[in-house]
């Protein structure tokens, strides 16, 4: 079985603007796509952690009132719905028999503690899946210095998506000579290479195995083989995407 992957991509002129459209709704009209393989069967094995999201604003919000432009490219992959059956729903045992050896009397301690361990709300509907979602932070004067504008920036980011920063050998034009486009790849695909456009990279990532994700929150842009290895990961872990 085969599913598409598809990264859109974002760019932001500054800081109050890239704000401005992270609390809302993510939407893009660019699109980089390649196939990946998707396992046949998969097990649901997931953990629902906002915190990824707040660490990765809490970073972000370091660039405020400072003069960078922003690349984000976000990927969404959904694997399963669920949803609750809307009767004949039973107590899990476990559960049921916690609730029956609490005390009649209100004892913080121990009303407090099965709070801990199994939350006050269920979830009746659930798409599962894995998100990935980075973004680049750029030197906004050196790329204006270096005669290209932020469109022109984007196109070298998705040439580098298309091909996983591997530029070796390759000559990029981007309506002229493509030295920028070359040099700009250069820093998304090597972290040791000294960075004149790149400020940093953040990333954030919901699914997947430990592996995969760890290769993916490297500061440089992911392969298409880190992303099939990742997207293969996240049906056997997938993550909540959306809940009700």
């Amino acid at each position: 079985t085969k599913g598409t992957y598809d990264f859109t991509l974002d760019t932001f002129e500054s800081y109050s603007s890239f704000e401005k459209n992270s609390t809302e709704a993510r939407h893009s009209t660019t699109s980089v796509s390649f196939a990946i393989k998707i396992p046949e069967v998969f097990e649901l094995g997931f953990n629902y952690n906002d915190m990824k999201y707040k660490k990765y604003v809490q970073k972000m919000r370091h660039y405020s009132g400072t003069t960078h432009s922003f690349i984000r490219a976000h990927s969404r992959l959904e694997v399963a719905q669920y949803m609750l059956k809307p009767k004949d729903l039973m107590l899990h045992p476990e559960f049921l028999q916690r609730i029956r050896a609490l005390p009649l009397q209100y004892s913080y301690g121990e009303y407090r503690q099965i709070y801990s361990d199994y939350g006050t709300h269920y979830i009746t509907e659930a798409t599962l899946g894995g998100e990935y979602e980075y973004t680049i932070v750029l030197n906004k004067e050196n790329i204006e210095k270096s005669g290209y504008s932020l469109s022109d920036t984007k196109k070298c980011v998705q040439v580098g998506l298309k091909v996983g920063a591997n530029i070796e050998g390759v000559y990029y034009t981007l309506g002229g000579e493509g030295g920028s486009c070359k040099g700009l790849l250069k820093e998304l695909g090597d972290s040791k290479v000294e960075r004149k456009f790149v400020e940093d990279f953040v990333a954030v990532v919901k699914g997947g195995g430990s592996e995969s994700i760890t290769r993916l929150a490297f500061k440089q842009l992911p392969t298409p083989e880190i992303m099939q290895e990742w997207g293969d990961s996240v049906f056997y872990n997938p993550d909540f995407l959306h809940s009700k």
